[in-house]
């Protein structure tokens, strides 16, 4: 699975996760659903929870202390991503 996120995407990612909280509020969940989107677009290769979870795992470690609501944005966001991401390459019959 590729590790990497391009310049685009991590524009994105990094306005999200700079936030006060990562869920707290409708224009932190707006930025996460830029950053899905953004992932969406400029992916060349499928990506997907497993991939977020690497970086959120890397980056939210000195953000966010508390272990407990640590693994529950994570899970969350995965979640979350995972969803989204499945929705928007289900192709619909006509």
């Amino acid at each position: 699975m590729k590790k990497n996120m391009s310049k685009n995407i991590s524009r994105y990612y990094f306005a999200w996760i700079s936030g006060i909280t990562l869920f707290g509020n409708l224009s932190d969940e707006q930025r996460f659903y830029r950053f899905v989107k953004a992932c969406r677009r400029y992916s060349r290769t499928r990506i997907n929870g497993a991939w977020l979870r690497f970086h959120l795992e890397k980056d939210l470690t000195t953000k966010i202390k508390d272990l407990k609501y640590f693994q529950e944005v994570v899970q969350k966001a995965v979640h979350f991503f995972d969803a989204i991401m499945d929705y928007e390459e289900t192709k619909f019959r006509r």
